[in-house]
């Protein structure tokens, strides 16, 4: 919508003044949810996907993205340190936006700028959170649920060889304590789920992560 780059280069602006420009900043906003043809389906991208905007820890991050690509501003420096996306992120928006969090600042825009049209072939698509929805897709689907979870893994391996040395301890702790969940043992990995807080958002799909781990 017109007021989608004129707001988000404000809100960078802004932010770039507090934190300075060599600090790795990206923006992000909601979306409008429509249907193939427009037709408006949910005000709020994050409403219909039962998804809070605010938690956005890299802890949270590691399990679940938070922005859309679509929906991203990101500065000079930010994408520089970025770069290159490697084969084993899971999509591009979710590796810029660990290095955001890992690194810089995250600043989330409580504003719906954009149509994200919803159609047969989107290759994530706005699928909804609500309990129901999400036990219909984990009886279905859990295969694919287990290969996703595991996929967010493998991209932290690659965020950890990739970043390792220069991540401060705690977080350097978070990203090996995730990346290794494969190497640890069925009780262990549930223990790190818990201990170390990887929950992603709402009930229902943690007690998934907590069944496919």
């Amino acid at each position: 919508l017109p007021e989608k780059v004129e707001r988000s280069l404000h809100a960078m602006r802004a932010a770039e003044a507090e934190h300075g420009v060599g600090t790795p900043i990206m923006i992000f906003t909601d979306l409008r949810i429509v249907d193939r043809s427009l037709r408006p389906v949910c005000e709020s991208y994050w409403k219909f996907q039962r998804v809070d905007p605010r938690r956005i820890a890299l802890r949270q991050l590691l399990t679940q993205n938070v922005p859309s690509g679509c929906g991203m501003m990101i500065n000079r420096t930010l994408i520089e340190l970025a770069r290159p996306i490697p084969a084993d992120a899971v999509m591009h928006d979710h590796w810029i936006t660990l290095v955001a969090a890992a690194f810089g600042k995250l600043v989330y825009l409580p504003i719906a700028p954009i149509l994200y049209r919803q159609h047969a072939d989107n290759v994530f698509g706005a699928t909804g959170g609500s309990p129901m929805q999400l036990a219909r897709r984990t009886r279905l689907d859990l295969g694919k649920i287990r290969q996703r979870f595991y996929r967010n893994v493998t991209q932290a391996a690659a965020f950890l060889d990739r970043f390792g040395p220069s991540l401060d301890p705690s977080s350097a702790e978070l990203v090996r304590a995730f990346a290794t969940l494969p190497r640890q043992s069925p009780v262990r990995r549930r223990r790190t789920l818990l201990s170390y807080g990887f929950f992603k958002h709402g009930l229902a799909r943690n007690l998934g992560s907590f069944l496919i781990v």
